[in-house]
């Protein structure tokens, strides 16, 4: 249960810094 947890912090920290480099390079 636990590594589920991590697994999805990690994919939510990823989408995150995607999002923000998706942004500053289409801006």
């Amino acid at each position: 249960m636990l590594n589920y947890y991590r697994f999805i912090f990690k994919i939510s920290l990823y989408l995150d810094i995607g999002g923000v480099s998706l942004e500053f390079l289409t801006r």
